[in-house]
């Protein structure tokens, strides 16, 4: 049964996720262009020093910010096809450099899965200019390649991250947990406080973490277990969302498990409605 996870195609999701972090995107640029007058204040940020294009692109950010959101529009809409979506990666890039402080992991993890999604074909579906790849041409096998390059980023940054947490002292005597949720405002007040402060439920949490992230893999590969992993990953990334206000984090990582669904999972929870275009194809 596991042949089927490595064996059947994945078409549909990259022309969901397209649009999907495309809106994610285009908010979060939306929301940093209204703090743009403080962020690129050199009289206010004191950012380290950089190159002339950084500082030119800091001090013009009102053009570079409207060229991104055009940008990313063309994405969203299926436009430009391979090419928008290399400029979507370019521009995202830039932004790592000219705001480093507002930055977090998801958008380094968005990083790599734009460089990978660039090969893909997200333009099947759901988009103006629709692209037409024969099954057996060598574009196709790059875009396959292109998927299972973000699947398999997925997979690695789990494994890291429950094999830190193993070794790490915080996580093993169950304390990071509490450590974690601490360091934000009204922690005291919120409804994971008393679970969170009690030690061995905290032990607890800590070990089903480490142990969920450790399987993460086999668990995904395995069909038996497939939705009920992803419905547990999920549950955790929105308490997160919801403690921690890591809303483009946690959002990242939550559309990214998409990938882990083939064509024949992801026919079975579209609407009716919209699984007309998916059939014919």
């Amino acid at each position: 049964m596991m042949k089927e996870f490595w064996n059947e195609p994945r078409t549909i999701y990259p022309s969901i996720f397209r649009i999907l972090i495309g809106l994610v995107l285009l908010v979060d640029l939306i929301f940093t262009f209204s703090s743009g007058k403080f962020l690129f204040n050199s009289e206010l940020t004191n950012y380290p020093e950089a190159g002339n294009f950084i500082s030119f692109i800091r001090t013009h950010y009102v053009p570079f910010f409207i060229s991104y959101g055009l940008v990313l529009v063309l994405f969203i809409l299926g436009i430009g096809k391979n090419i928008t979506s290399f400029l979507v990666f370019i521009f995202h890039f830039i932004m790592l450099l000219i705001s480093p402080y507002i930055l977090n992991w998801g958008d380094t993890i968005l990083k790599f899965m734009l460089l990978y999604f660039i090969f893909s074909d997200s333009f099947k579906f759901y988009s103006v200019q629709k692209s037409k790849i024969h099954k057996n041409s060598i574009w196709n096998y790059i875009s396959k390649l292109a998927v299972w390059s973000v699947i398999l980023h997925l997979f690695l940054i789990y494994l890291s991250n429950g094999f830190y947490k193993s070794m790490d002292a915080d996580w093993q005597n169950g304390f990071a947990p509490f450590y974690s949720f601490s360091q934000f405002s009204g922690f005291e007040d919120s409804v994971f406080y008393p679970i969170i402060s009690n030690g061995n439920f905290s032990k607890i949490i800590s070990f089903l973490i480490i142990a969920q992230q450790l399987t993460f893999i086999p668990l995904i590969i395995w069909k038996k277990t497939r939705y009920v992993t992803i419905f547990l990953g999920i549950m955790v990334h929105l308490i997160m969302f919801y403690q921690f206000g890591l809303w483009k984090f946690e959002t990242i990582i939550i559309l990214s498990y998409g990938f882990l669904l083939n064509d024949k999972e992801w026919l079975k929870i579209i609407p009716q409605k919209l699984k007309k275009e998916f059939v014919k194809s």
